[in-house]
């Protein structure tokens, strides 16, 4: 497992399980506002996987705003 560590080098990030279960919790909200948002920008699409979604997202132009 990769340690994170603070920019001074000096002490690791996730040094308690609460921390990395955290992480994890903010992982996984992440993958969700994906899912939603590549379905809501590609309905028909087919999004079985979080490549899938990324792959639609990375095709979404949004028109900047008048």
């Amino acid at each position: 497992m990769r340690t994170l560590l603070t920019p001074d080098g000096t002490r690791s990030i996730l040094d308690t399980e609460r921390k990395v279960g955290a992480l994890l919790l903010l992982s996984n909200e992440f993958d969700a506002l994906l899912r939603a948002v590549a379905k809501e920008q590609a309905p028909y699409a087919t999004l079985d996987t979080l490549e899938q979604c990324r792959e639609a997202l990375s095709r979404v132009y949004i028109a900047e705003a008048a």
